[in-house]
């Protein structure tokens, strides 16, 4: 096995920074609470210990300057995350040192050797002369690797983009799945410079006077025990960006501050701030999303033994990545069972 990586880290939409003595997700923060295929990786890895749940389930929502609670589950909805009704309101769990961490150990599970970081995927074809299930998969490094089979785990513009050559017309399928862009701007900022009581999850932004395109604003450090010192806490604040893409970070630091000001009390200069972008990295999935997966892998699959998997595949956050990685490789071993002997 080879895992074959774009960029110069692992991880994908998880990221986890350690600056000013607090512990900041970038991307993904955690995982629904009931998620056995969470779980499960987290046993085999040995990080079964590590798992830890909210300190505090309530939320809050802001609409007209006012802050008021909401009914467990009320935040999920409002926000539209593609989760199972469900898992709404049962909270989200995590790890103590961050989900980096989980990434770290799947790294070393797997083994440095079989890793190839800034080795993006340009196309994947079939293998002249190999047997059934044999592909052919060409880097933008320049190179080939030959495999028996190929599990692509890329949102799906970029899964179309490298079977085009294979079959345009499941390529298409794949592009046209819809996706947005997400932006978080991250403040850790001294505690009593924050005026209202942070003894939420965080506020789900309905407010006609709230920034365009902001969404919600988490308080980190409530919400995960261990996250900042005493003295600090960490806000994070979501948003929807526009398509013509994020820009000059700064505007997006002081949009968020003065909003805070008015709707927490948030006083004088943060320690530390962080923007990060997320283009076209969230899934949209429509009714018939899992039928039109399956059309468009149909003719791949005909061609080998192939598998897609992550967000694209399946929904629910990190629960359902885990659950369609799992399903991947059992798609992949049973195809291998299945082909004739040579």
């Amino acid at each position: 096995m080879v895992l074959l990586e774009a960029s110069s880290r692992l991880g994908g939409q998880i990221l986890t920074e350690h600056v000013a003595d607090c512990l900041l997700e970038h991307g993904a923060e955690g995982f629904v609470a009931h998620s056995p295929a969470l779980h499960e990786v987290c046993g085999r890895l040995g990080l079964a210990t590590e798992v830890i749940s909210q300190t505090v389930s309530r939320a809050l929502v802001a609409e007209d300057g006012v802050l008021r609670e909401v009914p467990p589950g009320e935040a999920g909805r409002r926000l539209g995350i593609q989760a199972r009704p469900a898992d709404w309101g049962r909270g989200l769990q995590s790890l103590r040192r961050g989900m980096g961490s989980l990434v770290a150990a799947l790294a070393a599970a797997i083994g440095q050797d079989r890793i190839r970081l800034t080795t993006p995927v340009e196309a994947v074809e079939p293998a002249d002369g190999r047997p059934s299930g044999g592909w052919l998969v060409h880097s933008g490094a320049g190179t080939s690797f030959e495999a028996d089979g190929v599990i692509v785990a890329l949102p799906a513009t970029a899964a179309g983009t490298v079977f085009q050559a294979v079959d345009p017309a499941a390529a298409h399928t794949l592009q046209r799945l819809g996706t947005v862009s997400t932006l978080s701007v991250t403040l850790v900022v001294d505690k009593d410079h924050v005026r209202h009581p942070l003894d939420a999850t965080g506020i789900v932004v309905e407010d006609t006077a709230a920034p365009a395109g902001l969404r919600a604003c988490s308080f980190a450090s409530s919400k995960w025990a261990g996250r900042a010192p005493s003295n600090r806490c960490v806000l994070r604040a979501f948003y929807r960006p526009p398509a013509g893409g994020v820009g000059d970070p700064e505007p997006w630091v002081e949009r968020t501050q003065h909003y805070l000001e008015r709707i927490i009390g948030l006083k004088g200069d943060a320690l530390y701030t962080r923007v990060v972008s997320w283009p076209t990295a969230i899934p949209r999935y429509a009714s018939d999303h899992e039928a039109v997966l399956a059309a468009a892998l149909a003719p791949l699959q005909r061609l080998g033994r192939v598998a897609l998997a992550g967000a694209s595949v399946a929904r629910s956050g990190l629960d359902g990545a885990v659950r369609s990685g799992y399903a991947a490789a059992e798609a992949i071993l049973q195809a291998g069972s299945r082909a004739p002997a040579q």
